[in-house]
């Protein structure tokens, strides 16, 4: 399964987060959780800070942080 959120604030300003949960077909299970904020600099760019971190059965966890741009044009 997998629950998503956005929450919409200050008229630039968004704050987002999923989790993840799902069984492989190996029989492994895989936990995912995403956090971040997103800043709409104009219409056509969006700056966005991200953590990601997984668990793959209790045994393999991974973290990281993600910067991007986003450019519409």
């Amino acid at each position: 399964y997998s629950i998503n959120a956005e929450v919409r604030f200050m008229d630039r300003w968004n704050i987002i987060g999923r989790y993840d949960n799902f069984d492989l077909d190996s029989g492994v299970e895989k936990e995912r959780t995403i956090a971040g904020i997103a800043y709409k600099y104009n219409n056509y760019v969006e700056f966005i800070a991200n953590y990601l971190g997984e668990d793959i059965s209790g045994k393999t966890e991974t973290d990281a942080i993600m910067l991007t741009a986003e450019v519409n044009w």
